[in-house]
Protein backbone atom coordinates (compact mmCIF):
# COMPACT_ATOMS: atom_id res chain seq x y z
CA UNK A 1 0.00 0.00 0.00
CA UNK A 2 1.51 3.55 -0.94
CA UNK A 3 0.97 6.84 0.53
CA UNK A 4 -1.91 8.10 -1.16
CA UNK A 5 -3.86 4.55 -0.60
CA UNK A 6 -3.37 4.88 3.34
CA UNK A 7 -4.28 9.12 3.06
CA UNK A 8 -7.50 7.84 1.04
CA UNK A 9 -8.22 4.46 3.42
CA UNK A 10 -7.60 7.67 6.71
CA UNK A 11 -10.09 9.98 5.30
CA UNK A 12 -12.75 7.43 3.88
CA UNK A 13 -12.39 6.68 7.52
CA UNK A 14 -12.83 10.02 8.91
CA UNK A 15 -15.71 11.48 6.80
CA UNK A 16 -17.61 7.81 7.07
CA UNK A 17 -17.26 8.03 11.20
CA UNK A 18 -18.75 11.57 11.07
CA UNK A 19 -21.38 10.23 8.44
CA UNK A 20 -22.26 8.01 10.56
CA UNK A 21 -22.12 10.11 13.90
CA UNK A 22 -24.42 12.79 12.10
CA UNK A 23 -26.79 8.95 11.27
CA UNK A 24 -26.87 8.20 14.65
CA UNK A 25 -27.96 11.20 16.09
CA UNK A 26 -30.89 11.76 13.51
CA UNK A 27 -28.95 15.05 11.97
CA UNK A 28 -29.48 13.59 8.53
CA UNK A 29 -32.44 10.61 6.92
CA UNK A 30 -31.84 7.27 5.99
CA UNK A 31 -31.31 8.54 2.84
CA UNK A 32 -28.72 10.93 2.71
CA UNK A 33 -26.94 8.35 4.95
CA UNK A 34 -26.99 6.55 2.27
CA UNK A 35 -25.94 8.82 -0.26
CA UNK A 36 -23.16 10.16 2.31
CA UNK A 37 -21.75 7.05 2.32
CA UNK A 38 -21.65 6.17 -1.26
CA UNK A 39 -20.15 9.68 -2.16
CA UNK A 40 -17.28 8.95 0.80
CA UNK A 41 -16.70 5.45 -1.16
CA UNK A 42 -16.61 7.23 -4.84
CA UNK A 43 -14.51 9.88 -2.97
CA UNK A 44 -11.65 8.50 -0.82
CA UNK A 45 -11.95 4.68 -2.99
CA UNK A 46 -11.38 2.54 0.06
CA UNK A 47 -9.29 -0.65 -0.58
CA UNK A 48 -12.45 -3.23 0.46
CA UNK A 49 -15.05 -0.92 -1.33
CA UNK A 50 -15.92 -3.89 -3.55
CA UNK A 51 -16.97 -5.87 -0.90
CA UNK A 52 -18.32 -3.22 1.66
CA UNK A 53 -21.72 -4.03 3.19
CA UNK A 54 -24.87 -1.53 1.76
CA UNK A 55 -24.93 1.05 4.25
CA UNK A 56 -28.27 0.35 5.68
CA UNK A 57 -27.06 -3.07 6.51
CA UNK A 58 -24.95 -1.92 9.29
CA UNK A 59 -27.73 -0.38 11.30
CA UNK A 60 -31.07 -2.24 11.00
CA UNK A 61 -32.98 -0.67 13.70
CA UNK A 62 -32.78 2.16 12.53
CA UNK A 63 -34.92 1.52 8.98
Amino acid sequence: MDNINIDDELNYYMAQEITKSMYLKNLISTKEYVILTKINRIIFVPYLAEIMPNPLDLFPEKR
